[in-house]
């Protein structure tokens, strides 16, 4: 069951049916109280009481912190046998709304059967043609699943065809830090220009 704060404040999207199951990753789950999830991003802070496993956003309404207690293997990170890039966990009003995965392209057959042990089926699998730097064009491979507070997906590219991600999309939280951010910009615009 959702805690009836964590929906209030639209960390549940009200349009996904209460039949799905609430998203847990590595023990963590949306809406929980960063500073109990990860008391260590702050034993160290710098000027915006952070420490160095974390980093704000442009406008600063939301960061992103690295997990500390991922498992290294000769200096890399790793989930299971998988060599990733890293994992972050995006936070809004010091409450997790995101989990994002980076990792080389190829840890994508890997890296499915994994989340699908742990998911169950995914929901949706998809396709999109993406076009290279170069002209040419790649297919890339996307597989979802829905839960309560929003989609986690899997995309075999990312910002590059060298990388892949896992992202745990909350739309409405990323909604309301989009519009913070615009109104922000707008603000600096009228005092700039």
């Amino acid at each position: 069951m959702v805690p009836a704060a964590v929906v209030a404040l639209g960390f549940c999207s009200p349009a996904l049916s209460q039949d799905l199951p609430n998203f847990e990753f590595r023990g963590h789950h949306i809406g929980q109280n960063v500073h109990e999830a990860f008391p260590s991003f702050f034993s160290n802070p710098d000027e915006h009481g952070l420490d160095y496993y974390c980093a704000t956003n442009k406008a600063g309404f939301e960061y992103a912190c690295g997990d500390p207690n991922i498992e290294k293997v000769n200096g890399y990170p790793q989930l299971g046998d998988v060599r990733i890039i890293s994992v972050r966990y995006k936070v809004f009003e010091e409450k997790i709304f995101s989990v994002v995965v980076a990792f080389d392209a190829d840890a994508f057959s890997d890296l499915v059967p994994m989340l699908s042990g742990k998911y169950g089926k995914p929901d949706a699998i998809r396709t999109e043609e993406l076009k290279t730097i170069g002209g040419g064009t790649v297919q890339n491979f996307i597989e979802e699943w829905k839960f309560k507070e929003g989609v986690l997906r899997i995309s075999r590219y990312g910002a590059s065809i060298r990388y892949g991600n896992i992202e745990f999309e909350n739309a409405p939280i990323s909604a309301r830090i989009s519009a913070l951010e615009n109104a922000d910009y707008e603000a600096k615009g009228k005092a700039a220009f």
